[in-house]
């Protein structure tokens, strides 16, 4: 049995559909790993799995899809609320303690998707265009590290091409970087409905092709026939799905550890360690004043929104909410919707209501951020920008109340307009079941915030490395600022940002010592630093690790994450942390060798609060493979002269990566692999393709409504054997209607070969 994660469980009541549309059973929902991230805590991470696959154990699954590691190159992307972070060695790490967790209780886990999939446009289809240093060092270094450290048990395959080929089909992901390279011993299986050649993909390395469809194994065997694959091969993968199914069936534990209450109790937890204090002028914590009473405004204080939209959507199996918990404590409050949800225009009476209860009031807590429609699996985000109707409440409650804390509900990056009118900002992103007894610790200071940013948030759009790209062409992405993404493009360009990477504040201060060598070789380098609590209360500080090189040949990023380690440190208490940098701390991809390499130099090991809190800094010097790294200014100048450019130039990516624009597709000739939106350029196609929308496209609310017709839109026509159990046969035979071939067409449709009468025996058929 699989299901669906990775902040929470979704297994389908009763007959699953195999597309996932159907209403699930309850489960509790943790917070989304945009949160979770931000704890910067690996054995909270570890627990968080651990509870998810004892929960498992609990419905009887045994593969848990989850969790997802993408890159997040943009934070416009609509799915970036599953996804950890912008540094792919954050993501590597806590990613797996995740996995790890899951696989202690004997649960499997799916590590995804597999790979380049850092946007939802046109996802089942699109080419994301990467040069092989940004592969390697950026989108599947956090893979890399998850299979060496936690072994997974699984990884799912992206929709998107890459490089020209479809990763469900391509052997040099698969075979010769996960298996050959990094020793991956699990499965690869696809994500729903995103095989498009059955052979090229079993022959690339492909072990199960997910949800499969009604013709699968006589298409198999036909394509075995036409000696397209051979019966080797797929006795290969035979075996590893016998042997994936026999070590699950010895993991599985007979004991299940899970709790419902303990599973809240955790929620909490990870939400009050993660959330991010982004601004407190002193305002914050709150007093627990029983005779003052407070306004409190915003939607969401009461229908809080814990979670983002598509696949990994749970059925919460209890949520709290702000209002609730002030009434629970005895604290005295003043209410105002302020907005209508999953709406963006203003309402002028609910915000004069708003502006009415805080101009009466000394304290006022906001409540916005963006709604479930605005972000999700299947499509992506136009702008940074939050809904008009929480920035023009926010505007107007600061007119008449000087006062205000807000509360962010977000699941990526939003433009702040209002910051210096309120005097604090809590950011929650999406913080689960227990988000409002989370918030009610933090704000009123029965816990101390602790969480770090794990992604950097910008100015404005404008200054996004991918702005010149991102959601421009439904073909293909150009990945045209190769590993300058997120904080190595701010920093690196010295350009101005709202928050720094790995910024968040507290509610107490931490002094940093002289950090001091106490061991050093070519492989490895240990260095220690004293952390002190200096402040008025107890809490927890993340010490980060960052390695820059003093003058590199081969073009750099000004600095990069390498370590960190959080700490919980007790008014005046002292600890010396001691870090351990191994050779891969100084890597870089080669691209003339195609090798791991360390360029010869000087490095600074840098300790910080975040990427621009620099606090002591030593030096180590590297002889590495006793050679400069290759000097590429006359190929791509732009790339050493980051603060000099507006955008990457495209003459310069193709050159430095050797690829080229792909041809566009052929719109108005429908194949099995054209999106179902290609079908209105015909006319039964146009009628075909509303009958789907109708069937497919319904929902409980907007958001959901909005999601599902944005994946319809850009799901491949052969798809629709998830939903009408067709044969690939019959799917061919509405692609030749379409295409005006009505006699061949209606052939295939009508056929009525059983598949059972292509079985010929032996060990194939089987």
């Amino acid at each position: 049995m699989l299901a669906d994660g990775p902040h929470g469980l979704r297994v389908q009541k009763g007959k699953t559909d195999m597309a996932g549309l159907n209403d699930s059973l309850a489960a509790t929902v943790y917070p989304a790993a945009c949160l979770s991230a931000c704890s910067w805590d690996k054995e909270l991470l570890f627990r968080l799995g651990e509870m998810i696959g004892f929960e498992c154990i609990e419905q009887g699954v045994s593969l848990l899809l989850g969790p997802a590691v993408n890159h997040k190159r943009d934070p416009r992307c609509g799915r970036n609320f599953e996804y950890f972070s912008e540094d792919p060695f954050l993501t590597g790490e806590l990613a797996s303690a995740y996995v790890a967790g899951v696989q202690f209780t004997g649960t499997g886990a799916v590590l995804k998707h597999f790979a380049g999939n850092s946007q939802e446009l046109r996802r089942m289809y699109s080419d994301s265009l990467i040069d092989e240093r940004a592969l390697r060092e950026i989108y599947l270094r956090q893979f890399e590290i998850v299979v060496k450290k936690a072994d997974p048990a699984a990884i799912m395959t992206a929709y998107n091409k890459l490089n020209g080929i479809y990763c469900s089909q391509n052997k040099k992901l698969m075979t010769e970087i996960a298996r050959s390279e990094w020793g991956f011993k699990g499965i690869f299986l696809t994500d729903w409905g995103a095989m498009h050649d059955q052979a090229a993909s079993y022959k690339a390395g492909l072990d199960i092709e997910m949800p499969g469809i009604v013709s699968g194994a006589s298409d198999l065997q036909a394509a075995a026939e036409r000696g397209e694959i051979d019966e080797e091969e797929i006795q290969l993968h035979a075996e590893r799905i016998d042997a994936f199914l026999l070590r699950a069936k010895k993991r599985i534990k007979k004991d299940n550890c899970f709790e419902r209450t303990k599973s809240f109790d955790l929620a909490e937890e990870i939400a009050e360690k993660s959330s991010v204090l982004l601004k407190n002028d002193g305002i914050l914590p709150m007093p627990e004043d029983k005779n003052e009473c407070i306004a409190v405004i915003g939607a969401f204080a009461k229908e809080p929104r814990i979670q983002g939209g598509g696949s990994s959507k749970v059925n919460s199996a209890g949520t709290d909410d702000f209002c609730t918990v002030l009434k629970e404590n005895g604290i005295a409050f003043d209410y105002a919707p302020g907005y209508v949800l999953n709406k963006e225009e203003p309402e002028d009476a609910l915000i004069a209501e708003a502006v009415a209860i805080a101009a009466v009031r000394k304290k006022t807590i906001v409540f916005v951020g963006l709604n479930e429609i605005d972000e999700s699996e299947g499509y992506d985000r136009k702008t940074l920008f939050m809904p008009a109707a929480h920035n023009k409440l926010i505007e107007k409650v600061s007119e008449v109340n000087a006062n205000i804390v807000v509360v962010l509900s977000t699941g990526a990056p939003v433009i702040l307009p209002w910051l210096g009118k309120v005097k604090a900002v809590l950011l929650t992103y999406l913080a689960g079941c227990r988000s409002g007894r989370s918030c009610f610790s933090l704000l009123f200071g029965k816990v101390c915030p602790s969480g770090k940013l794990a992604e950097t948030w910008p100015l404005s759009e404008n200054d996004l490395p991918a702005a010149f790209d991102f959601g421009k062409n439904e073909e293909y992405a150009e990945y045209r600022e190769g590993i300058f993404t997120g904080y190595r493009w701010y920093d690196s360009a010295e350009k101005e940002v709202l928050f720094p990477f790995g910024f968040g504040l507290s509610y107490t201060k931490f002094d940093y010592g002289m950090p001091r060598i106490v061991k050093e070789s070519e492989n490895e380098v240990e260095v220690k630093i004293c952390v002190k609590n200096i402040g008025t209360c107890d809490g927890s500080e993340t010490i980060q690790l960052y390695v820059s090189q003093t003058a590199p040949t081969i073009f750099k990023a000004q600095k990069e994450l390498k370590s960190f380690e959080k700490v919980f440190l007790k008014i005046g208490e002292e600890r010396e942390i001691d870090f351990i940098l191994s050779r891969d701390a100084f890597i870089y991809f080669d691209l003339k060798t195609s090798q791991w390499r360390v360029e010869r130099g000087e490095y600074i090991l840098s300790f910080a609060s975040s990427s621009r809190d620099i606090r002591a800094s030593v030096c180590v010097w590297r002889s590495g493979d006793g050679a400069d790294g290759q000097n590429l200014r006359e190929i791509a100048p732009s790339y050493y002269h980051l603060k000099e450019i507006h955008e990457f130039s495209r003459d310069e990516f193709f050159a430095l990566s050797g690829l080229s624009v792909p041809a566009p597709r052929v719109r108005n000739y429908i194949t099995l692999d054209s999106p179902l939106c290609d079908l209105r350029n015909s006319r039964l196609g146009k009628l075909l393709y509303w009958l789907i929308l109708k069937i497919g496209g319904k929902g409980k609310n907007n958001g959901e409504r909005k999601m599902r017709r944005a994946v319809i839109a850009d799901m491949p026509l052969r798809c629709l054997s998830m939903g009408a159990n067709l044969t690939r046969e019959k799917m061919q035979g509405i692609a030749d209607l379409c295409n005006g071939h009505w006699i061949a067409g209606l052939k295939k449709l009508v056929k009525r070969k059983n598949c059972k009468n292509r079985r010929k025996g032996g060990n194939l058929s089987r």
